[in-house]
């Protein structure tokens, strides 16, 4: 005697018009596994990418503050430029940019953006431009204390100026560029 004998019908996977519940369920979780373990992969990959390039970005605002900032130091003129603002503005002026007028220009680091700014006319901040931002942190000195530490040299110290940019752990994306640049620039026009 059989009981609950019923025969089930063929049908070949080629004709079947969708796929069961059951199907379409480990489809799924398998796609979601996947989709996981990729997104996952991106994500320690993107944190690593940037930890490599810390130390890149550092140096390139670094070096980008010191390049700009001597260039347009060493065509100030001598006895012009005044550091306030706790070191971080120093206003000179630049006998090139003169018209008619004097014009005095201006360096302006804020230290809550770490951004540093030149106003190449402070009146007025036409062409105001960001020279660097990033994890920095830059000060000014009239004088050299490495240079000439009894200030005797044969220039006044109003001829030169001692630019720190430092590029600080705590102000980057990591902590592997702790590097101090010290420059000390002379301001050549008379």
């Amino acid at each position: 005697m059989k009981l609950f004998t019923r025969k089930v019908p063929f049908v070949p996977c080629f004709l079947r018009r969708a796929f069961t519940l059951a199907e379409m369920m480990v489809s799924l979780a398998v796609f979601s596994m996947v989709m996981g373990g990729v997104a996952g992969l991106q994500y320690i990959s993107a944190r690593g990418i940037k930890e490599i390039y810390a130390t890149t970005d550092a140096r390139s605002a670094r070096t980008m503050a010191l390049n700009f900032l001597h260039f347009e130091l060493a065509n100030a003129k001598r006895g012009s430029a005044v550091v306030s603002n706790d070191s971080h503005t120093i206003e000179f002026i630049n006998p090139n940019r003169c018209t008619p007028s004097i014009i005095t220009s201006q360096f302006v680091f804020d230290p809550a953006m770490k951004t540093l700014t030149f106003r190449p006319d402070r009146e007025y901040s036409t062409g105001e431009r960001r020279v660097c931002k990033g994890p920095v942190d830059i000060s000014f000195t009239l004088g050299s204390k490495s240079l000439d530490p009894a200030q005797t040299t044969f220039l006044s110290p109003d001829a030169l100026v001692t630019l720190y940019v430092r590029t600080q752990a705590n102000l980057a994306y990591s902590n592997v560029d702790n590097r101090d640049g010290e420059c000390v620039v002379y301001l050549r026009n008379p």
